[in-house]
């Protein structure tokens, strides 16, 4: 999904009693004999990820200035390069920042957000 940065596979959080509730969650989902195993955990893990994202340390309360950025650009004509270029920075580099922040790749993102404006 790409929320795990490879080169950085352990960020701090600034609180663990949510992805503890999260993680305690998926334990009570997982039960033996649960017939609802697949979808309750599955659920489960998605907040576990929203959860875990949400309570990152190295990341501001208003969100990553790149995706907040982007989602304000949405609508402009710009190519990827293009929004690139606005934040100094080169067509890779933001698609690893998006990925890292939003676990998709620019044009996914951005397609995105103009969706849910729609």
């Amino acid at each position: 999904l790409g929320y795990i940065e490879p080169d950085r596979p352990l960020v701090p959080l600034s609180d663990t009693a949510a992805p503890r509730a999260a993680v305690g969650r998926i334990v009570r989902a997982a039960r033996r004999g649960n017939p609802l195993l697949e979808v309750e955990t599955g659920a489960a893990v998605h907040e576990l990820l929203v959860t875990l994202r949400r309570a990152r340390a190295d990341i501001g309360p208003d969100g990553d200035p790149v995706l907040q950025a982007l989602a304000r650009d949405a609508y402009q004509p710009l190519t990827v390069a293009e929004h690139a270029a606005r934040h100094g920075m080169t067509p890779a580099e933001l698609r690893t920042a998006v990925r890292r922040g939003a676990g998709c790749s620019p044009k996914d993102y951005l397609l995105g957000i103009r969706l849910g404006r729609a």
